[in-house]
């Protein structure tokens, strides 16, 4: 077998693999890494060459692997991206991401792409969480509330759009790409379903009509 060939069928059966073990199908991860489904189609077949370095990166942190485990390089699952340490927190943080109020969100016509590509004059806040450059901070215009959690009106979101979620994360959804909302991610028997907050209505299954826009990572009732 040609040498790309077989790293090819390599790369792609790894990916196959992670999948797999994560219960996820190729639909639901191209929805999750923003990557076309063809994409992720090509890959699993063992018809991409030469992937790039952005897709590489994208699939390496959605499963916490390295990219050598992903190329079939190294049998060590370890992620490569670290975590910054005490010494050099002070350097690293903290990181400025953009505020955007929470109509402006609704106004962007559901396209999680154009979150951070408008209103470059826009006010932005300092974290000191680990976050990826695309993540933002939303004020949300209402409370939500079920007796133990609790983000209250007007209150500042710290949403990341690449880190991936996991059961009883907190997510900025649009369900049926209606205005957005938030919701519990719950996880049965390996599909995800979104839970609300506070309110007596069954738990929908989370679906590709439906546009996450990003994980919560923090609440903030003020600065």
């Amino acid at each position: 077998m040609d040498l790309v060939i077989e790293q090819n069928c390599r790369f792609g059966n790894v990916v196959k693999g992670l999948m797999h073990s994560r219960g996820i199908k190729a639909t639901e991860l191209a929805r999750q890494i923003q990557m076309p489904q063809t994409t992720i189609n090509r890959i699993i077949l063992g018809h991409t060459e030469n992937p790039m370095a952005s897709t590489l990166l994208s699939l390496a942190e959605y499963f916490d692997v390295s990219v050598d485990y992903l190329l079939g390089r190294d049998s060590d699952r370890e992620s490569t991206f670290e975590k910054p340490s005490m010494e050099n927190s002070l350097e690293n943080f903290p990181e400025y991401i953009p505020l955007i109020e929470w109509d402006s969100l609704k106004n962007r016509g559901i396209q999680k792409g154009e979150i951070l590509s408008k209103d470059g004059h826009q006010q932005k806040i300092a974290v000191s969480c680990l976050i990826s450059s695309n993540a933002f901070a939303l004020r949300i215009d209402k409370a939500y509330s079920d007796g133990k959690t609790i983000f209250p009106k007007g209150s500042i979101l710290v949403v990341d759009t690449v880190l991936k979620y996991n059961s009883k994360d907190y997510i900025v959804v649009s369900i049926n790409r209606n205005f957005p909302t938030i919701r519990e991610i719950c996880e049965e028997s390996g599909k995800y379903y979104l839970h609300p907050i506070g309110l007596n209505i069954p738990a929908i299954e989370l679906e590709s009509e439906h546009v996450v826009f990003g994980k919560i990572l923090e609440c903030r009732t003020s600065f």
